[in-house]
């Protein structure tokens, strides 16, 4: 698993997803990922801000971005995986359940999270 989150990193290809609090990511995260803590998702921030916050974060996936840009996927067909602390945190899963409920089609949950990724890299 971790692997092939390496290369999907390599590749910017894919959306990733911290859905810890924001202290946590400020204090560790996996590379060229971004915030989005599942407890603000349906109550402080809703479906079209989480949208809206997505489109701007695909910058940072060029890959990604040009695909949509050319109608090569759909908006809610673009890769994300969402991630928290480790194997025994449950906000990465609900992430991305909310994720999908939304609407997203290609969401995927890294259960290692932080805690394997920081031993194994």
């Amino acid at each position: 698993k971790i692997d092939q989150l390496k290369k999907e990193i390599k590749n910017s290809k894919i959306l990733i997803k911290n859905a810890l609090d924001f202290k946590y990511y400020i204090k560790s995260r996996i590379p060229n990922s971004f915030p989005l803590p599942q407890k603000l998702v349906n109550t402080e921030v809703n479906e079209k801000e989480v949208k809206k916050y997505i489109k701007t974060m695909l910058v940072h996936t060029p890959e990604t971005l040009n695909a949509l840009k050319n109608k090569k996927i759909k908006f809610l067909d673009i890769p994300i995986i969402t991630y928290c602390y480790s194997i025994t945190c449950d906000a990465s899963k609900k992430l991305a359940k909310k994720l999908i409920l939304m609407g997203f089609n290609n969401v995927r949950e890294y259960e290692g999270g932080i805690d394997e990724w920081t031993k194994k890299s």
